[in-house]
Formats: structure tokens, sequence, C-alpha cells
């Protein structure tokens, strides 16, 4: 994905000025790195590098910027214990967004540059494959926000 062009998307669509989208330094995506285990996959990657702390109103009200990717690794967890469900997410999986504390999306690491993002909402018996890869992920939430933004 192209990034610049993304930007520049949220930019257009009145989501962001230039000066509110923020990414992380390389010294917060090594953070990141050490709470996954491994190296990221490269479009979430990207995504860190170029929107890793701020979006403008991209995605506001949903915790995927810095400032809380780290706690939500365990946000997710509770939510499924309290379920009574802390064994349906994989080992390997990476929570990538968490929603108003009762749903969250996520990916495998170690499973390709661009992983697929798998869906769990309080209530689903399971987690669903819900968008082919990172990159589809944010273009599809890019969409939505601006077609809301239409009305």
């Amino acid at each position: 994905m192209d990034f610049e062009i993304f930007k520049g998307h949220l930019i257009d669509a009145g989501l962001a000025e230039q000066n509110e989208i923020t990414g992380c330094v390389e010294s917060e995506i090594k953070r990141i790195e050490e709470i996954a285990g491994c190296k990221l996959p490269l479009e979430y990657e990207k995504f860190l590098e170029n929107l890793g702390k701020s979006g403008g109103k991209f995605l506001q009200g949903t915790d995927v910027f810095f400032d809380s990717i780290l706690e939500i690794q365990e946000w997710a967890v509770e939510l499924l214990e309290e379920e009574g469900k802390k064994n349906i997410l994989p080992r390997n999986a990476f929570i990538i967004f968490m929603h108003q504390g009762y749903e969250f999306g996520y990916f495998l690491l170690g499973e390709s540059e661009d992983p697929e993002v798998f869906f769990y909402s309080e209530g689903m018996s399971y987690p669903e494959a819900r968008w082919k890869s990172v990159s589809y992920f944010l273009e599809s939430v890019l969409a939505d926000e601006i077609q809301v933004l239409q009305g």
C-alpha cells in the first residue's frame, strides 16, 4: 500500500490535517515487536511508520494507535476470559484494534507480509476472517468513514 496516497485520501476527505498524521519512530516499532515476540508484517509496520501515533479523525474512538496498542493485547484476552472463551485466540494472534472494549481485530504473526485480519465481537462463538489483508482492512475502514462523512 502506498501510504502517501492513503494519507492524501485522509486529508482530502477531511478526516485529518497534515500535522495530525503522525507515525511511530523506530524505537516505538521495536517496542511493539518486543511485545509481539517477532518482526511485524511489512504492511502493518508501514502503517505504524506512517500513522502509528495519530491519523486525525481516522479511526477515532478505536484503540489502534501506539498509545494503546500495547494494552489492547491484554484487553482482548480479558474480554475473551470474561466470556469464557480465552482459548479461541490463536497463540500467534496480534491485536491491531479494539473498539469500545467489546470488539477487536487481529492478524496472525508469521503468516505473510500483509496478513488476513480476523474480527471478534462480544457474543460471537468464534472470530471470523473479515478482511483479506491489513492493507484491505485500512482501505475498507477509510472507505466506510468517507461514506459516513458524505452522508
